[in-house]
């Protein structure tokens, strides 16, 4: 008998850490011309028309303008603050510019939308 609760017991908690959720987003990084500081956007998975973003991706302040970062740790340290985990990063470059991408998750409550964060502004 002790070992069917037991079983049970294991059986409920692996059933409910594998029912959490994660939601993820993207910080893609550009260098801006002629500075040392970055533009970063955020990728949550937006709506796009004809591949281009329906709205501004890039972080906000308070003041509601763009937040201009000194590195890509910058933003990744922004990003921690706001309870987001680094997954992975990787970098594409080109004759012109290198694109910073880092890959960022974060727990979701059970209707699967995230906890704490705001989604950026339309």
């Amino acid at each position: 008998m002790k070992k069917f609760f037991l079983l049970a017991a294991l059986v409920v908690a692996a059933v409910s850490a594998h029912a959490q959720n994660k939601v993820y987003c993207s910080l893609v990084g550009t260098a801006k011309p002629f500075s040392l500081k970055m533009t970063v956007q955020v990728d949550f998975g937006q709506e796009m028309v004809r591949g281009l973003r329906v709205f501004d991706s890039r972080l906000k302040g308070e003041d509601g303008k763009p937040i201009v970062f000194n590195s890509m740790i910058d933003a990744l340290n922004y990003m921690g603050q706001m309870g987001w985990v680094f997954e992975q990063a990787y970098v594409v470059t080109s004759a012109q510019q290198q694109v910073y991408t880092y890959i960022m998750s974060k727990d979701a409550d059970e209707e699967g939308k995230e906890e704490g964060a705001a989604a950026p502004e339309e």
